[in-house]
């Protein structure tokens, strides 16, 4: 950290601020005085004083930054220095030796033994003299070097390495082409004095193809003259990137992406972070911070095209959203491209006589002069042009959806076609058999039955004695046996149609069979 020079005043304008003082006396601000001693201690040997150190004071702000400097002494042939006239305020005092910056020099030192100002011993003046409680004890500098590798043991140029004392600040050097460090490379990071420290590597990674990895932290202990080795191995951090298209299938710029995340299967929240938004390609990269989440995709501000927000993947709520999680054995680094669309409705299961209701959800919230088509089958249901749809057999066994088209507030014409539903399923009109013979043993019976609709429904026969099903007679007739002497016959019909719900229904018992 360099030294900041004496500016020089010259004589003339020297003479004329002494003509000014004589004529108006200056009021003195509130001042006072500091001094210490200065010592050093090489490696493996004791402290000494040190004469010609340069003692700096730099005065702090209130809401930040300080007067780099304000102040300045040099320690004398015993070690001693003393200022006064210091302004009265909090200070952070820098001690610098006559040379330093090489591996086993003496280093620069915040008060006290603080080799960064994050952390450093405040000073307040208040008027008064103050000396310092101990010497200010300078010491060789020491270096911490490694290699910085992923979990491939492959080497990682360009990683930042930073060191600090514990108290959140520092700083740092980066990895070389080999993933190799060294403190003393980096523009602030040499000046690691004896002490203990932690190292911490970490990326920048910006763009959204650029990997992220996981911040390693190592505690180290640095050594006066010593270069102390510390390798350190990188875990990749699990990605998703995702592409967003618009229905023109251009990037979509700037578009905001909504997140609710959850971990541990707790409650969905918002996540403590936004807003976010996809790059001048629609890219946007999501890196996990927990176990599962889902998205939704919006309209930049101004939007002027067609499509409209949707849930990953294909979904307009956010019960239908897919879930994104992060279990083990997945790929760390995934990516998705969205293709928004003009939007679905959504229509429950079909069966006859079942109204169907169109349920826009979040799509055309401005769209106006709506007109309504049901499909079946993506043919268009005559007559079936309003919000509700009541299921006929016409559409039996069709798969029915629902159009809806509107105009935007710049006039353009817009329209969106919902999901099918599953195949329509129709339903049957059935008939009550009757049984026709006498009750008597030997007898037979025969099951008359009018004929269902539509045409050609298959029907199945059984029959009953005392309401249970008698084994192997399922056919129309039925001849009495003992076995139904003094029990009460019935017999009932089944009947089934491709695309159409099946229908049961039973005859009337009749009275006691007799002999």
């Amino acid at each position: 950290m360099p030294i900041s020079s004496r500016r020089l005043v010259p004589a003339t304008l020297l003479a004329l601020l002494a003509s000014l003082l004589l004529v108006v006396p200056a009021q003195a601000a509130d001042t006072g005085s500091i001094s210490g001693m200065v010592t050093a201690r090489p490696s493996g040997g004791t402290a000494a004083p040190y004469a010609g150190a340069s003692i700096l004071f730099d005065r702090l702000h209130e809401t930040g930054g300080n007067d780099n400097a304000l102040v300045r002494a040099e320690s004398d042939s015993t070690g001693h220095f003393s200022v006064t006239g210091v302004p009265d305020g909090r200070y952070q005092i820098r001690t610098y030796p006559k040379v330093y910056g090489e591996l086993g020099q003496y280093g620069y030192e915040y008060y006290d033994d603080r080799w960064s100002p994050y952390g450093a011993t405040e000073v307040v003046v208040n008027g008064g003299a103050i000396t310092l409680s101990h010497a200010i004890e300078l010491q060789p500098i020491g270096k911490v070097v490694g290699t910085v590798r992923n979990e491939a043991g492959q080497p990682m140029p360009g990683v930042y390495v930073g060191f600090s004392q514990g108290n959140g600040g520092g700083y740092s050097t980066v990895t070389d082409a080999q993933g190799r460090y060294d403190s003393l490379e980096g523009e602030w990071s040499g000046n690691l004095i004896p002490g203990d420290y932690v190292a911490e590597a970490g990326t920048s990674g910006y763009e959204a193809d650029d990997p992220q990895y996981y911040y390693d932290t190592h505690p180290v202990t640095v050594r006066p003259g010593v270069a102390t080795v510390q390798d350190i191995t990188m875990r990749e951090r699990p990605r998703v990137v995702f592409t967003v298209l618009d229905t023109d299938g251009e990037p979509l710029a700037n578009a905001p992406l909504l997140f609710k995340v959850r971990t541990n299967g707790g409650a969905w929240d918002w996540p403590q972070y936004g807003p976010n938004a996809t790059d001048a390609q629609g890219r946007y990269r999501f890196i996990n911070n927990f176990d599962e989440f889902k998205i939704q995709f919006g309209l930049p501000a101004g939007y002027q095209g067609t499509g409209v927000p949707e849930y990953w993947e294909d979904a307009y709520t956010f019960d239908d959203a897919k879930v994104l999680s992060f279990p083990n054995g997945v790929a760390k680094s995934r990516s998705y491209t969205v293709r928004l669309t003009t939007g679905r409705t959504y229509v429950s299961q079909a069966a006859s006589g079942k109204r169907l209701t169109a349920d826009p959800g979040s799509w055309g919230s401005e769209v106006t002069d709506r007109a309504y088509q049901w499909l079946a089958n993506d043919a268009a249901i005559p007559g079936a042009t309003q919000p509700t749809y009541v299921v006929t057999n016409k559409v039996a066994g069709k798969r029915i959806s629902v159009r809806i088209a509107g105009t935007l507030p710049n006039g353009d014409r817009v329209s969106t076609t919902s999901t099918v539903t599953e195949r329509a399923v129709g339903k049957l009109t059935s008939h009550r058999p009757k049984i026709k013979g006498k009750l008597r043993l030997g007898k037979k019976l025969v099951a008359s039955v009018k004929a269902w609709s539509p045409a050609r429904v298959k029907l199945a026969f059984q029959w009953l004695r005392d309401g249970k099903p008698v084994k192997k007679r399922t056919a129309r007739s039925y001849r009495l046996g003992k076995a139904d002497v003094g029990h009460k016959i019935s017999v009932r019909v089944v009947g089934r149609k491709a695309s159409y719900a099946t229908a049961t229904v039973k005859s009337p018992a009749t009275a006691k069979v007799r002999r």
